[in-house]
Parts: C-alpha cells; sequence; structure tokens
C-alpha cells in the first residue's frame, strides 16, 4: 500500500475564504517546497514531535504577501533557521564543494513500511549513523523557483542542538488554537457541534494540508515520474490550494482533495471521510445512496442490485444510459475525476464498489435514471437516495477457469478473502497453471 489518508482533522467558527492573488500563490509554493526539503531531508532529532502542520499555519501569513525576493528570503531564513541552522538561500545554483567523510548523520527512509509509520502532521525520522560510506556532499541544493534556491546539508558530523530559537518557535505554534468540540456537545447537539470552532475552517490549515500532501506525493510516491507528475503536479497543487482557499464547506472540500489526489494513478490511496472535531470526538462526511447497485461490464453500465422500494420498476441486467440526464459516459468521466486508480477498469469497479455514480450529500435527494430493459424501450426511472451506505453486492465469482485449463484469480478482489479463497484451492490445484492478478 502506499498510503491512506485519513481525512482527519484537528480543529474557528465561520468558514475563513479568500481569493488567492498569483504572487500569494507564488510565495505559497516557495513555503512548500522548502517545507518539504527540509521536513524530510534535514536530520534534527529535535523535530520528532514538532507539529508542521501548526508549523505551516504559523508560517503561511509571515510569506504570502511579500512581494520582493529579498524580503522573502529574510522571512524564508527566520521561520527555517530554528529548525535548520545551517539553511541558506541564494539567488544562484550553489556546487557542493567536496564530500563529506564518515561518519556522519542522515535520514535514509526504506522502501517497506516507511510511511506506515509516519504521522500526517508528525515527523517519522530514520536517522541513521553512516560509518563508511561517503556518498554524501557537504552542501545540497534545491530550487524553489526562478532565481531562489534553498541550501542545506542532508548529512551532519553532529546532530543540531535543541537551540533557545527552537523552542521559541516551537512555543508559538503550539498556542495555535485547534479548537474543536466536546463530547457532550457532539452527542447530543449536532448543531452546535458543526457551529463550532474547528480547525479545518480556518484557511491556513487548508492551505497546510495540500501542502503536506503535495509533498508526500513529491517525495514518497514511486512511479511520481511514471505517472507524469513532474510536468503538472506543483501547478495541480496550486489549483487545489487556490480552490480550497475560497471552499465554505466540508463537502466540497473533501471533493478538492480527492480531486487533487486522483492525479496520482494508484489504486492504493483512499481518501477517507472521517475528521475529528476534538481531541476525543470524530465525525465524519455523511453520504446517501438509493438502494441499488451497479456493475460494469466492460463499458457498458448495468443495474447489479435493486432494493425492494424499486424492484417491481427496475430489474437486474438492464442497461444504464443515463443519470439526471447525463449520459452515462459522461457521469462517469466526472466521477472518475475524483479517483486514484491505476486503470479504467480498476476506476470502474471502485465506482461500483462505493457507490459513487448515486452518491448525494442529501438524504432522500432523488436520482433519475435512464434504463433500457431487455424489451429495449428506455425508460425514466426514479430512485431516492435513502441509504447511509452504497448498496454493493459483489460477487464470490473471483476464480475463473480459462482455457487450456488455466486458472485466473483476481487477489484484489473484495471477495478473495481467506475463507472463499479455500474453497479454491481443489480447483487450482488440478489446474495446469495460475494467474494471480495483484493489479490492486
Amino acid at each position: 500500500m502506499f498510503f491512506s489518508c485519513s481525512f482527519s482533522q484537528k480543529s474557528t467558527v465561520e468558514w475563513e475564504c479568500k481569493q488567492l492573488s498569483q504572487n500569494e500563490l507564488n510565495n505559497i509554493s516557495v513555503l512548500s517546497k522548502c517545507y518539504g526539503y527540509v521536513r524530510f531531508f534535514y536530520p534534527n532529532q529535535n523535530t520528532k514531535d514538532f507539529d508542521w502542520i501548526k508549523f505551516l499555519m504559523f508560517s503561511i501569513p509571515k510569506i504570502e504577501k511579500i512581494s520582493d525576493d529579498n524580503e522573502l528570503k529574510s522571512a524564508l531564513l527566520e521561520l527555517f533557521r530554528p529548525i535548520c541552522p545551517q539553511i541558506s538561500f541564494s539567488t544562484d545554483s550553489m556546487v557542493a564543494s567536496e564530500k563529506l567523510q564518515p561518519p556522519y548523520y542522515a535520514i535514509e527512509y526504506k522502501a517497506i513500511g516507511t510511511l506506515a509509520e509516519m504521522e500526517y502532521g508528525k515527523n517519522y525520522l530514520p536517522i541513521i549513523n553512516i560509518a563508511n560510506d561517503n556518498d554524501y556532499l557537504d552542501t545540497y541544493c534545491y530550487k524553489l523557483k526562478e532565481n531562489l534556491y534553498v541550501n542545506f546539508p542532508i548529512a551532519l558530523k553532529e546532530l543540531p542542538a535543541k537551540t533557545k530559537e527552537f523552542a521559541q518557535l516551537k512555543k508559538r505554534i503550539d498556542k495555535i488554537d485547534e479548537g474543536g468540540v466536546g463530547l457532550i456537545s457532539a452527542l447530543f447537539d449536532k448543531e452546535k457541534a458543526k457551529k463550532g470552532n474547528l480547525i479545518y475552517k480556518q484557511l491556513t490549515y487548508r492551505i497546510a494540508d495540500v501542502i503536506i500532501r503535495r509533498n508526500f506525493v513529491r517525495h514518497f510516491y514511486p512511479y511520481f515520474s511514471e505517472d507524469g507528475l513532474t510536468e503538472n503536479w506543483d501547478s495541480v497543487c496550486l489549483n487545489t490550494i487556490e480552490k480550497v482557499a475560497t471552499t465554505d464547506n466540508l463537502n466540497d472540500y473533501y471533493t478538492e482533495i480527492c480531486k487533487l489526489l486522483a492525479n496520482v494513478k494508484d489504486s492504493h490511496i483512499n481518501i477517507w471521510n472521517s475528521f475529528k472535531i476534538g481531541k476525543l470526538v470524530s465525525s465524519y462526511i455523511p453520504y446517501y445512496y438509493p438502494d441499488i447497485s451497479l456493475c460494469f461490464v466492460n463499458d457498458t453500465c448495468l443495474v447489479d442490485y435493486v432494493g425492494k422500494e424499486v424492484e417491481n420498476k427496475i430489474k437486474r441486467g438492464d442497461i444504464v444510459l443515463a443519470i439526471n440526464k447525463i449520459p452515462i459516459e459522461d457521469a462517469v468521466q466526472q466521477k472518475l475525476l475524483e479517483i486514484s486508480c491505476s486503470t479504467k477498469s480498476i476506476g470502474l469497479y471502485v465506482l461500483s464498489l462505493r457507490g459513487k455514480l448515486m452518491e448525494c450529500a442529501k438524504k432522500d435527494s432523488i436520482f433519475e435514471i435512464t434504463i433500457q430493459s431487455s424489451d429495449t424501450i428506455e425508460r425514466n426511472i426514479q430512485v431516492k437516495a435513502t441509504m447511509d451506505k452504497a448498496s454493493y453486492h459483489g460477487t464470490n465469482n473471483f476464480v475463473k477457469l480459462l482455457d487450456n485449463n488455466i486458472v485466473y484469480v483476481n487477489l484484489c478482489s473484495d471477495s478473495c478473502t481467506y475463507k472463499n479463497f479455500t474453497k479454491n484451492i481443489p480447483v487450482i490445484q488440478d489446474s495446469k497453471g495460475v494467474i494471480f492478478d495483484v493489479r490492486g
């Protein structure tokens, strides 16, 4: 698994919304890149319990309105020097003078298990002591924008001491109000909870959220280049920041995060709709669905299951031509823009599994489905979204016998449980060969 993005919020009363200027977006981009390089590659053991979300919330107002490059360099230096004392900024790319001689300390991430141990806003720091290798240079230079570079070492002879500057910075960011509601309010006064002092209503939090997601993908997604993200990831992230800055409700905020990560063609990314509204209280964004599920055979959308409320109007196997007068091909394309998937077939499976084609934020909403039955007559049927979960009824047929006694096993099917798999062991044993599909 690459990583699961739990839509986990910590927690002002009104939504802070703002149209960001191009200059503000450019400065936020610089901050985003600098944060990513320093957080993930500078070995400072003092940042183990450092709250990077609050650091970004603290930093954004400090840099967003600056229009002079020298002032921007000074502001960045003031923000990052307590964390990385050797940091400097230059207008030209600097070349390292020599290799660093061991022993020294550096951060080395392993391919397996690394992201599972990372906390979203806190540090996972695999700092190691390297005794023999001498592949590290004394200084590294990274481009932040045209005529602005950040320079710092990513390996150190001695780990940095906890300075007064660092303690002061930590004290300042810890004062940022996380807000939240109490357990009693959450249980007995839901309307009060919705209007409460929740952190995701703060503009700086939503921007910080996108910045962190941008850097997780940029530095740790192994197929970053193969997915074509080298060319467009920064512009995609800035576009998302621009949109979440004007967002005034949780549903649209969640949708924008889904659209952002849909650019990553990895079927293991999940964006949960749960969020925290206090230290002991979690909630979720409610969505509703009609008691009907759809499936796809190739690109044809079919009715797969019908609940009792409409079983006299729709039959299993009916072809779905449109939803709310939107042709099914267009409806599918719109929803695929909100799903991270490696192939279109996986995307269609996810649409079926999660009921995305008939998902809505308001209970009892009406969907009009245009269907074609076996008699080839087209009909418009209305169904009501009354269910708080999608009605998915998957098939147990994850094992298929192909030509020449070859067995196909879809290990990524929701039906491929231990119990179901063991039932099919005799079929697998008697086959000439087995194809295990692990594409996800």
